[in-house]
């Protein structure tokens, strides 16, 4: 474990040194998640090693604006009970990091992940497990949830303008003064129950 975790390391601060590099070690270190994500016992309790947890916290806090053309590809992956990936800027008193932006999860199980106030605009969630995750203030404009599951996720304060959401799931799911303006649906979404305030258009 310790030569994973060193060999992780390395590659972050090889990202962060010649960015140059970044496409190819954002290929790598996704690759390493796909292939160390997969198996699992499949219980509710059930976390990501270490070693994977490492490389998504990593991966979550570079400048995404370097990652080229390239491909950020986690689709499949069993990332249950993902742990809080962000950083706490005090000078700007803002949690920052946590960048997702267009990242492929399709089919992914992410139930009861946190990723309050992650990046997620234009993210590809297609199929994928969101059951009891945190996305607490999460920006998921533009990102394409067919199929999704959401149910009794939280989404207070969530960006979720122009979403694709055809088929998604968002039974019993914590909806207070998430921005939603028109969603692009061709049917509509599983019911939501009644809560206080479940929604809040975007003012205009």
């Amino acid at each position: 474990m310790d030569v994973r975790l060193g060999g992780i390391y390395g590659l972050e601060r090889l990202m962060r040194d010649a960015p140059y590099d970044q496409p190819t070690v954002v290929t790598l270190l996704t690759a390493y998640v796909r292939e160390h994500s997969r198996a699992g016992d499949g219980s509710a309790d059930a976390r990501p090693a270490t070693d994977v947890q490492v490389a998504m916290t990593v991966l979550a806090n570079r400048d995404a604006a370097r990652d080229g053309g390239g491909d950020f590809d986690l689709r499949n992956v069993r990332l249950r009970n993902l742990a809080y990936m962000g950083i706490w800027d005090r000078a700007r008193q803002r949690v920052i990091g946590i960048n997702f932006p267009e990242a492929d999860f399709s089919d992914a199980d992410l139930s009861s992940a946190d990723l309050g106030h992650a990046d997620l605009t234009g993210a590809v969630l297609v199929g994928t497990s969101l059951r009891e995750a945190t996305l607490d203030g999460t920006e998921l404009a533009d990102a394409a949830l067919t199929d999704a599951d959401l149910s009794r996720s939280r989404l207070l304060r969530a960006d979720l303008r122009r979403i694709q959401a055809t088929g998604a799931h968002f039974d019993d799911t914590y909806l207070t003064r998430a921005v939603l303006k028109v969603p692009v649906c061709s049917e509509p979404v599983s019911s939501v129950p009644a809560r206080p305030a479940p929604f809040r258009a975007a003012r205009t």
